[in-house]
């Protein structure tokens, strides 16, 4: 939960104080707390609300957890005096925020307010720092994207126009001169060979070989012999929410249902929100409207149209980057949510203007994991201002579904209509919407009788289809979450097609698509799926052995489905019609919607979607044979250290072979990214890594870098005028461990050493001739920390050696006084 500001935590007490004045319940809170030493014993005391009796709180219901170093603060006793709680602690804590609860088995204490029943302190007092110690906010770490190049340019325009975009990418300032230029000419010259050379490579090709295949059948055969994978894409993913008309007078929620194979259309005009197939609907599809399919089952009610958002009458300012819960209004528990359900979260209105701007970045969906009913007795204000009780639902979801930015959420008077709502004051600019159904690009077609056809010399039959873009879609999971259901994966793709034939015997046959026929026996009723770029898909069937071979003479029933990879590729707001009628399954027509399509006010994406298109040959030529040159095994220690280097958790790693007697051990010392601790969590992650390369009888282990903390001494002189102390700070922050206000890495970040790389004092001075107002530094001590011998002939060599298996550090933070201190002799400034 988010933390409360002094000025909010004081408005909901006085909100608390209020329901009470006038009949409401007591419920209690912290006010504030002060850090308090008497003697030799350290307090705590919270001011609450109200005075709290003698049982309501005892010792073991004050949980304070936080710090860095001391990461729990055990509670001693606790005394009441009125209102005051005096809570004894055993130590102080460290230079890091702390948080008090009041709790009951992990919940808030009863009578105690949910919001109120914890806040945020600092032990920290008498601080000798010269200057303000509070951290500036670190940048954002996250790499800028790499500049895309299309790898399957073969002609001259191809290669002139990626050359061409490739410059202004490179070059910021690149402005396209005129044809005549040199810079054109020369890209002219460039692409005129490239194209020549591609047509050579092309003139004289086989498909007897990887390099010169034209079909992807070849290539995807020529790339399985060196156990790569060649994949034919993955259809785009989205989620369509539907908004139901508002009830009548009187009138109960009006819902709906939508079943699995529902159809959904692009936006087109004179098309009705819901409604069956009719002339229009045909004439868009031959005009190129795409259509899509829900992958699960969906009960729509109004009362999910619009969720308002608990803010706690003000308190709640908004939702924070990766939060994973909130709390939602739901007066006279009609919601009905319940774990499984995808929710939608959508900023709506900007805060500081009201202007209904669509802002694609504030909008999120969430998979419910847990769903449970609570009640704020303050929770909203009567028509005479008092505070009055309010229904609520506590909603949480996964961390794979958390928040990707910071979501505000305020009151605010709207300049436009949204949600059928006129201009109005008091509209929240974040709200939740239920009715979402998930939905992927693809269209059932009906049922195809295709007489297989027996291959000339071979045992094997083959069935074509009259389209090539059938689609391959990931089965539906209904415990996957929202970010996983939206994220294409083509490993995990399978072709959406059945087929069945009537056996010599008169029974029916159900015939599997699968990937290959390599682990397929004679009685297996298995094909495989042929996709060709620009020519009808072929199913083809074993040969007997390798597959059972289908009836030659009998027609084969086909049902599958048309549209893949990037052909669903819509925007945001692009899908806006339901087809009510009904869809091709397996066996039989049924229906996919049960409602009055009347009832249907709008359908909508609110997020875009997107697939991943067929892997092209040229893709597989670059890729194949790195896989086939690749070394799959570890052999040597320096084999096993390679490979974990490639984990993205791993800076750097080095390894020590050991025999047992018995068994070779491998030793790897890990330098895990950014200096975390290597934990039980990352070293099952490293072994999962290295276990496909592992040899037999080789057993691992790993270790953490043997860390070596340093002692730096400057003297330091100040140019006049300048402030002394703001020279300190700066050259304090740039030698340390820490992630600088502007994004940059301090010098003694943990990702900017390695194993044995040594420290060269001119770095080091030249960094700290950088700061602005520094007129001349001198370093006069660099050691390991604790030991004074050997400092002299650092000064003299201006080089610091360090082990093989050493990492040096300097964190210069206090709460970590043996990781390394930097001392710094000011003189001069002001």
């Amino acid at each position: 939960m988010n933390a409360l500001s002094p000025d909010a935590r004081l408005d909901r007490v006085n909100l608390l104080r209020r329901a009470a004045a006038i009949g409401g319940p007591q419920i209690n809170g912290i006010v504030g707390l002060e850090v308090v030493k008497r003697g030799d014993d350290l307090f705590l005391d919270l001011e609450c609300a109200f005075p709290p009796a003698p049982s309501d709180v005892s010792a073991a219901n004050i949980v304070i957890t936080g710090g860095v170093r001391r990461p729990r603060i055990a509670v001693s006793g606790i005394q009441a005096d009125g209102s005051v709680l005096h809570v004894q602690v055993e130590r102080r804590g460290d230079f890091s925020n702390y948080t008090l609860r009041i709790v009951r088995n992990g919940a808030p204490l009863p009578g105690f307010d949910p919001l109120l029943s914890e806040i945020v302190f600092g032990f920290r007092r008498e601080c000798e720092v010269g200057f303000d110690c509070q951290r500036e906010p670190v940048a954002s770490l996250d790499p800028l994207p790499a500049a895309p190049i299309d790898y399957v340019a073969r002609d001259y325009q191809g290669f002139r126009r990626l050359m061409l975009d490739r410059l202004a990418v490179l070059m910021p300032g690149w402005k396209e001169p005129g044809a005549a230029s040199v810079e054109v000419t020369l890209v002219e010259m460039l692409a005129h060979a490239a194209d020549r050379l591609a047509y050579a490579q092309d003139a004289v090709a086989t498909e007897s070989y990887l390099d010169t295949a034209r079909l992807r059948a070849s290539a995807k055969r020529h790339a399985k012999l060196v156990d790569y994978a060649m994949h034919d894409g993955c259809n785009a993913r989205t989620f369509v929410h539907i908004r139901m008309r508002e009830p009548f007078a009187g009138e109960r929620a009006v819902t709906a249902t939508v079943r699995a194979g529902a159809r959904f259309m692009t936006r087109t005009e004179g098309v009705a929100a819901a409604g069956t197939e009719t002339p229009e609907v045909q004439q868009a599809r031959l005009d190129g409207a795409k259509f899509f399919e829900a992958m699960a089952d969906c009960v729509l009610s109004s009362v999910r149209n619009r969720i308002v958002i608990h803010d706690y009458l003000g308190a709640l300012t908004g939702l924070a980057k990766g939060a994973t819960a909130m709390a939602v209004a739901d007066p006279g528990r009609a919601l009905a949510l319940a774990a499984g359900d995808l929710l939608l979260i959508e900023q709506v209105a900007e805060p500081a203007t009201g202007d209904a701007v669509p802002d694609f970045e504030r909008r999120h969906v969430v998979r419910l994991a847990e769903v449970v009913e609570g009640v704020d007795p303050v929770g909203q204000l009567d028509a005479g201002g008092d505070p009055v009780p309010l229904e609520l639902l506590h909603l949480s979801w996964s961390t794979a579904d958390a928040l990707p930015a910071d979501f505000a959420l305020a009151r605010v008077t709207t300049n436009d209509t949204i949600d059928g709502i006129a201009p109005a004051p008091n509209q929240p600019t974040l709200v939740a919407r239920g009715n979402l159904v998930p939905a992927d690009h693809g269209e059932s077609v009906g049922q195809e009788t295709v007489l297989p056809v027996l291959k000339p010399g071979r045992r094997r039959v083959v069935i074509p289809l009259p389209d090539c873009s059938v689609t391959q879609a990931i089965p539906f999971d209904a415990a996957d979450t929202a970010s996983e259901l939206l994220r294409p994966n083509p490993a995990l793709t399978r072709p959406a097609i059945t087929a069945s034939q009537t056996g010599g015997d008169g029974s029916l046959v159900h015939w599997q698509v699968v990937p290959d026929l390599f682990a397929s026996d004679s009685v297996q009723t298995h094909l495989v799926l042929d996709v060709e770029t620009d020519a009808p898909s072929v199913l083809r069937s074993g040969d007997g052995m390798a597959g059972r071979l289908p009836e030659s003479d009998m027609p084969m029933a086909v049902r599958y489905r048309v549209g893949n990879g990037t052909e669903g590729d819509v925007g945001a707001e692009a899908l806006a019609h339901l087809l009510t009628d009904g869809n091709i399954t397996r066996d039989e027509t049924f229906l996919v919607f049960e409602g009055q399509p009347s009832d249907i006010e709008a359908i909508r994406n609110p997020l875009a979607a997107s697939g991943i298109a067929p892997e092209t040959i040229a893709d597989v030529r670059l890729r194949a044979p790195i896989m086939f040159n690749e070394q799959r095994r570890a052999v040597t220690g320096a084999d096993y250290a390679k490979v974990l280097e490639t984990h993205p958790k791993v800076a750097a790693a080095r390894a020590v072979e050991r025999w047992t007697g018995s068994w070779r051990a491998i030793v790897l010392l890990v330098d895990v990214d950014g200096g975390a601790p290597l934990d039980a969590d990352l070293e099952a992650s490293f072994r999962n890594h290295l276990e496909p390369y592992r040899l037999a009888g080789h057993a691992l282990e790993f270790r953490e870098p043997v860390l070596v903390p340093l002692e730096l001494a400057m003297r330091v002189c100040v140019l006049p005028d300048v402030p002394r102390a703001d020279v300190e700070e700066r050259l304090l922050q740039l030698f340390s461990g820490a992630v600088l206000p502007d994004g940059t890495l301090g010098l003694f970040h943990p990702n900017r050493f390695s194993f044995g790389e040594p420290i060269r004092l001119s770095r080091l001075i030249a960094a700290a001739q950088c700061v602005g107002g520094v007129r001349h530094v001198e370093i006069i001590g660099l050691t390991r920390q604790g030991r004074g011998a050997g400092a002299g002939d650092v000064l003299e060599t201006g080089t610091m050696a360090f082990g093989a298996y050493e990492i040096p550090i300097l964190a210069n933070d206090p709460n970590y006084p043996d990781r390394g201190k930097v001392s710094l002799n000011m003189e001069g400034g002001q």
